[in-house]
């Protein structure tokens, strides 16, 4: 077994010891650095590499320290899981994601220098092809002979309204299918790019690309003169969604336009978000003009917006009405004008949930009013949720003028919100008094001051949940507190639940003052969430170990160190669920690693998994480097393009299994 990788937190080191210790070595002259093990201590010393993952260093924006972790692990034995092949490939994917991101061209050198034998992964060329990062590319092109060029690559460009590079890019793709120039059109329709849209449209020699979805999202984005030319220009049409989209964002002269010059007209929804965003005018207008009319949540919606003079003209002119959702609605979002017009002119009324609702946002103006001119009343709900969001006024009013009083539950939520006034106001006025779920609660959050103030001043007390939940949550000082001054203590979920969570101080201190100690839902927990620091401190000071749910965990949420330090240091191993749950997200590169690592295989879950969600690298890596599926001939290209082509257009369709079935059916 190799040696333990360290805590992976950052720490302040004091730097004045260490260059005094190295003032102190070097004090007798230069011969002493002659001296082989006097310099590797002192380099062991400075070096802090040790300190840091790859990924943490990439992300500081490093590449001296990123330089010397990957030297550090060069000289890791080959069976290190640090030196899978797997593990090195996702190393120069992240890296090189990262130096992406910012544009850092001295990392991108770095890595490629140093990461020989990986290959570029597409989705680093989308990324610096959607951020625009044209030096980064320029550089790709002139020293990497491993960068594939795909119509992805040239949409990213596209999404990032980058127009010279996505012609740049074109150039390298050697075909562009009509598939593929139909996701162009409408990636630069969405954008309202109409030089480039052109330029997409003036690739086809022989079909104008569809534009169904083109006008669509040009249409819900406001870009009138994108829709006009593609009107002009092209044969296809637009859905429904166009003249909705447009009305739901206020986009009235191209609702106007697509009236005039498009058949495929709109629906209710129109003229609902139309009233929801009390877009008076686009109303007024569409209920001239057209039939498709609105339904009662137009007056609703308006109602609880606080559109008054909307909610008036829906009344007047149109014949859906509303529901009792438009006075409770409007009530609880304060709307007093809204409430009383209601009152005055409709019949629906309202429910309790008007005065309930009307309490919990802090409304005591519509609180008084109901009151006075409604029957209906509220529930228990008023005074606890009011209680609950901080609301002392209203809980007072209500105290005094309504009987239906409170539960525990309103303490019980002041405290876990630590609403120390409202706490202490119930405690005073006698209101139902409160659970344990106070202190618990209140410690889960880390209010300690008002945990300190319930144990001196109630009854209640507390249970067990109150130290496991302030562990999980990393509070502490509420641990320490609760340790000191009460008797219920913890049970092992404190010491899982702060592993899983990656608060390692906690861990630490309830190995060294409890006893209840953890099970292996603590290693558990902490490799699903990446915590390496904590996976490694448990390994080296608890007995408990983990499970197969480590790594599944692991590889289920793409954590590839963390995997591979499993792998290396644990025996535990894994399950088919890793390569199954991995490849249903669709992370290829974990797949990649755990088919060459690991021999548990898979099921047909993963590969079907894959496909439902549209994740075809995932799927065709493991169909490739396997043998195993029985339904699907994934050595067939031109299935894939037809699966393809149905996850983009008819991605209901792709969700049904047996079409699955029968177009990969020999």
């Amino acid at each position: 077994m190799h040696a333990p990788t360290p805590s992976l937190d950052y720490e302040e080191v004091d730097e004045i010891p260490a260059l005094t210790c190295i003032s102190v070595v070097c004090r007798n002259g230069p011969e002493v650095l002659r001296l082989p093990h006097v310099v590797e201590k002192l380099h062991e010393l400075l070096d802090w590499s040790a300190r840091w993952t790859f990924t943490k260093a990439c992300n500081a924006k490093l590449p001296f320290l990123v330089g010397r972790i990957i030297a550090r692990q060069e000289f890791q034995p080959l069976d290190s899981g640090l030196r899978l092949p797997g593990v090195r490939q996702w190393q120069f994917t992240e890296g090189m994601l990262n130096a992406v991101s910012d544009g850092n061209m001295t990392l991108v050198e770095l890595l490629s220098t140093k990461f020989q034998g990986c290959h570029m992964h597409s989705t680093v060329v989308e990324e610096a092809a959607r951020r625009g990062r044209v030096e980064i590319l320029q550089w790709l092109v002139a020293n990497r002979s491993d960068v594939r060029w795909t119509d992805r690559e040239v949409a990213a460009a596209i999404r990032g309204d980058h127009f010279e590079l996505a012609k740049w890019m074109k150039d390298k793709v050697t075909t562009a299918s009509v598939v593929m120039l139909e996701r162009w059109a409408a990636i630069a329709a969405g954008k309202g790019n109409l030089e480039m849209l052109q330029w997409v449209c003036s690739l086809s020699t022989v079909v104008n690309p569809r534009n169904a979805v083109s006008i669509d999202l040009a249409a819900r984005n406001g870009f009138l003169g994108i829709v006009e030319w593609l009107h002009d220009n092209t044969s296809e049409g637009c859905t429904t969604f166009a003249m909705d989209g447009a009305a739901q964002n206020n986009h009235f002269e191209v609702v106007k336009w697509l009236h005039k010059h498009r058949l495929a007209g709109c629906t209710n929804i129109a003229m609902d978000s139309a009233a929801e965003e009390g877009n008076l005018e686009l109303v007024k207008w569409l209920h001239a003009n057209r039939k498709e009319s609105c339904s009662p949540d137009a007056m609703n919606l308006a109602a609880a917006n606080g559109h008054l003079e909307m909610v008036k003209w829906l009344d007047a002119n149109r014949h859906e009405g509303c529901t009792t959702d438009a006075m409770d609605k409007a009530a609880a979002n304060g709307h007093l004008d809204v409430v009383i017009w209601l009152q005055t002119n409709r019949f629906e009324g309202c429910t309790t949930d008007a005065m309930d609702r009307a309490a919990e946002n802090g409304h005591l103006h519509v609180l008084e009013w109901l009151h006075v001119h409604r029957s209906e009343g509220c529930t228990v709900r008023a005074m606890n949720a009011a209680a609950r969001n901080n609301h002392l006024k209203v809980v007072q009013w209500l105290d005094a003028h309504r009987t239906e009083g409170s539960t525990t539950a309103a303490m019980d939520g002041a405290a876990k919100n630590n609403h120390f006034d409202i706490v202490q106001w119930l405690h005073v006025n006698q209101h139902g008094g409160c659970t344990t779920d106070a202190m618990d609660s209140a410690a889960g959050n880390g209010h300690l001051e008002l945990v300190q103030w319930l144990s001196e001043n109630r009854k209640e007390g507390c249970t067990t949940a109150a130290m496991n939940m302030a562990a999980a949550a990393g509070h502490l000082d509420v641990v320490k507190w609760l340790h000191k001054n009460r008797s219920e203590g913890c049970t092992v979920d404190a010491m899982d639940n702060a592993a899983t969570n990656g608060h390692l101080d906690v861990v630490q201190w309830l190995d060294a003052h409890r006893r209840e100690g953890c099970t292996t839902v603590a290693m558990d927990g902490a490799a699903e969430n990446a915590h390496l620091d904590i996976v490694w401190w448990l390994h080296a000071h608890r007995r408990e170990g983990c499970t197969t749910r480590a790594m599944d965990g692991a590889a289920k949420n793409d954590h590839i160190e963390t995997l591979g330090w499993l792998d290396e240091n644990r025996t535990e191993g894994c399950t088919t669920n890793a390569i199954d749950l991995a490849a249903e997200r669709g992370q290829a590169r974990m797949v990649f690693c755990l088919l060459f690592a690991r021999d548990e295989g898979h099921t047909r879950f993963g590969v079907e998994a894959a496909l439902r969600n549209g994740h075809y690298e995932a799927a065709r890596m493991i169909c490739q480097l396997t043998a195993v599926m029985t339904e699907a001939d994934t050595n067939t290209r031109q299935r894939w393009e037809i699966a393809e082509w149905l996850y983009v257009h008819e991605p209901e369709e792709l969700q049904s299994l047996s079409l699955m079935s029968r177009l990969f059916d020999d």
